[in-house]
């Protein structure tokens, strides 16, 4: 019973580790196409 909570600690933190691994890889590709969007619009913005 005492080690439980450390477990589930030692758990949730593997998870938030692989996760953030992923979200990293993710919003790589989200910030590029975002920043794409952006600049996108702020020309059409120039332009107009």
């Amino acid at each position: 019973m005492q080690d439980s909570p450390y477990k589930s600690t030692v758990q949730k933190n593997l998870f938030r580790i692989s996760y953030s691994m992923k979200l990293q890889n993710y919003s790589f590709f989200a910030i590029k196409s975002y920043c794409f969007q952006y600049i996108d619009a702020f020309l059409k913005e120039l332009t107009l």
